[in-house]
């Protein structure tokens, strides 16, 4: 499992080069969370490099900036399609300019280490 917060330039080109960075990370990583304050849309072409070289997807989205008036969608949750978003909810706590994103994932079992003991010397 492979999990990444990330909190995105504010230029589009900064932003496009810092996905290309992370699309790397991600790489084909089945089991793989990338979230934060992405500072664009989830449709925006500075994302595209997640989308078009990893198995990421969004795993939905809704206003959450500015916390006052919520009208943009820049906080994000990209999950790899092998990881079952169940729920997906923008709290309204206004506690800084962006509302807190709150999710419940399933993890498949293949992404769980076996539980190993441990002996005590």
């Amino acid at each position: 499992m492979r999990v990444f917060i990330v909190h995105l330039a504010l230029t589009p080109g900064a932003r496009l080069r810092q996905a290309e960075f992370i699309a790397e990370l991600v790489g084909d990583s089945m089991h793989a969370v990338v979230l934060g304050d992405f500072n664009c849309e989830p449709d925006s072409r500075s994302l595209s490099p997640l989308f078009m070289h990893t198995r990421l997807r969004p795993a939905a989205n809704a206003p959450s900036f500015p916390s006052w008036q919520p009208l943009r969608s820049i906080d994000q949750v990209l999950t790899t399609t092998a990881i079952d978003v169940r729920r997906y909810e923008v709290l309204p706590l206004r506690v800084s300019d962006h509302l807190p994103i709150a999710v419940d994932l399933h993890l498949p079992d293949t992404c769980v280490l076996p539980r190993t003991e441990h002996r005590r010397p």
